[in-house]
């Protein structure tokens, strides 16, 4: 039998090798039920992008050439800011796609295939953009196969990077690429020997090798946009935009140096293992740069907050450095007491742990940033965003680009709004050091006006058209509904069955929803769970049949039930 689960969890499942792939025989769980004998037989990648942002389809076939019934654990690092947006395992030698489940159920439908010994298989992401499926049973000579379906912004220096580093030998290694959206071809590195080419008329890279151990990572570099808008369709008919534009170079000027900073250092336990050496560099330089008269920095964690003024620039960091990290993460203490500055640092992974998210609204412009790998980067970017300021992810960004944005008149998004004046909802991603990047819901006047500061004196408006048809691409919307389902989700009072409606609206994995796919109709039934609608004809009737055979046992059941109440 056959179960998997892909969800959003906190694990510590990163490897060097990626991707990895272990056996073990019959599952057993020891050093001598391990094996060698299961390989990648075959490693599609298979990246689409559009514009700033790539789709990606990794297909991996796994083949056991041995005698023993195998588990299979493969491991796989994603690009930064990866958002899953599909999954499908191999049911009766078909792939069946994953429904989006809400976390809970599927944890109790993985455990009632457990107990019925029924071996399962799970898959999950991480924070980290660490994906990991496990898959029982491979029977002997024999495989399965898993397809990961996952959107990621390109970054604006490296472009697009995925990890394949230390494999063992893989049978075949297969990249396609193709480029839409772009006002040239990109450059590509393979991380294996032989050369691949672009066709098509230059928009499609083809690469095949057999017989390859990887050691690198698979680079498709930054090509500027065919234009600064670029709208798509996602999947379900809705249409979206990506902006990706950049300032002149007058805007690298100095910003006004900001009076009086208010350091929010978040020291509880989870930060503990954050880059936090870093961190004080970057707090350092941003001090010693913007020199501002009145310096106070606020120790917090979910029950205490202690505040002092910093003589000097020295004696803050020398504080900072010999923080004790204990407790959890909360904000309540932290919101009790007004934070009023020129300028606000807050230093945190955003993982609140106990007490209200929502409490929290400081008087200042907010630069967030963080140095997890398993932060909760919506949330930061909605604080920083609501208060005029902005997020930095110390793991992919450099220090140097940060420190930039904070000390310098550089742009940044005020609003977004149609061309009739409604406002638009929307996510930035990161642009560099003198741009903005913007996705959103298209309006249907096919015109967007974004205001920004930072241009010159005061705030400046551009004007954005709509330019030929719309390509068919769900990265924008994915990365777009990423965001919104993230915030849905930590809220401090979510609403559970709206956050899978939304989240199976778009198709994205989210901490709280989970793609699963069951190997069978009557898993499905008894789960309560409706299945794929590529599920096998046969086993549609299946399901379809024990759902109407449990619907009408629960109907006898309650007139049982009435009739002994009636009776006395």
């Amino acid at each position: 039998g056959l179960m998997a689960v892909l969800q959003q969890a906190d694990s510590a499942f990163a490897q060097t090798a990626s991707p990895a792939l272990t056996a073990r025989i019959q599952g057993v769980r020891s050093e001598e039920a391990q094996s060698r004998k299961l390989r990648i037989e075959r490693l599609n990648v298979d990246v689409r992008i559009h514009g700033t942002i790539a789709e990606t389809t990794i297909t991996a076939r796994f083949d056991n050439p041995g005698e023993s019934i195998l588990e299979g654990d493969f491991t796989l690092m994603m690009p930064a800011g990866a958002v899953v947006a599909g999954y499908a395992l191999d049911v009766a030698g078909r792939l069946v796609d994953g429904v989006l489940v809400e976390q809970r159920q599927a944890r109790i439908a993985y455990e009632a295939r457990v107990r019925q010994r029924i071996d399962p298989g799970l898959a999950e992401v991480d924070r980290g953009n660490l994906f990991r499926t496990r898959i029982f049973p491979i029977s002997p000579h024999s495989g399965r196969t898993v397809r990961l379906r996952f959107v990621s912004p390109l970054d604006r220096r490296a472009g697009y990077v995925l990890p394949l580093r230390k494999t063992e030998e893989i049978g075949t290694f297969a990249v396609t690429i193709e480029a839409t959206g772009v006002a040239r071809v990109p450059d590509v590195r393979i991380p294996a020997a032989g050369e691949g080419d672009w066709n098509d008329g230059g928009r499609r890279f083809a690469f095949e090798a057999r017989s390859v151990q990887l050691d690198g990572d698979l680079q498709i570099g930054w090509a500027a946009p065919a234009a600064p808008l670029l709208v798509s369709r996602h999947s379900n008919g809705e249409s979206f935009f990506q902006i990706a534009d950049e300032g002149p170079a007058r805007t690298r000027a100095d910003a006004p140096r900001p009076r009086s900073v208010t350091i929010l250092w978040d020291r509880s336990l989870s930060r503990r293992d954050d880059n936090l050496d870093e961190e004080v560099a970057v707090l350092r330089q941003y001090l010693e740069q913007v020199r501002p008269q009145r310096i106070e920095l606020r120790l917090f964690d979910a029950t205490t907050v202690e505040s002092s003024q910093a003589s000097t620039i020295d004696a803050l960091v020398n504080r900072v450095r010999t923080v004790t990290y204990r407790g959890a993460t909360g904000l309540d203490r932290l919101a009790a007491e007004p934070v009023r500055a020129d300028a606000c640092l807050l230093f945190s992974d955003g993982l609140v742990t106990i007490g209200r998210r929502e409490v929290f609204h400081p008087e200042c412009p907010l630069f967030a940033l963080s140095s997890a790998a398993d932060a909760d980067r919506p949330f930061l970017a909605s604080l920083a965003r609501d208060s005029g300021g902005e997020t930095y992810d110390l793991t992919v960004r450099e220090a140097g680009e940060a420190l930039a944005r904070m000390t310098r008149a550089v742009p940044r998004v005020a609003d977004v709004r149609s061309a009739a004046g409604q406002r638009i909802e929307y996510s930035l991603l990161e642009a560099g050091e003198n741009g903005w990047r913007i996705v959103g819901r298209m309006p249907a006047s096919g015109e967007i006006r974004v205001r920004l500061s930072g241009l010159g004196g005061g705030e400046t408006e551009r004007l954005y058209s709509a330019s030929g048809p719309a390509a068919e691409a769900d990265g924008p919307g994915a990365l777009w509904a990423a965001e919104r389902a993230a915030l849905m989700a930590a809220s401090d009072e979510p609403d559970r069955e709206a956050l899978l409606a939304f989240s199976r609206s778009y198709s994205v994995a989210s901490p709280d929803v989970s793609f699963l796919v069951l190997e069978t109709g009557r898993d499905y039934a008894m789960s309560h769970i409706d299945p794929p609608a590529n599920l096998q004809p046969e086993l549609l009737d299946e399901y379809r049949r024990v759902r109407d055979e449990m619907k009408q046992s629960e109907t006898e059941a309650r007139g049982r039930r009435l009739q002994t109440v009636l009776a006395q």
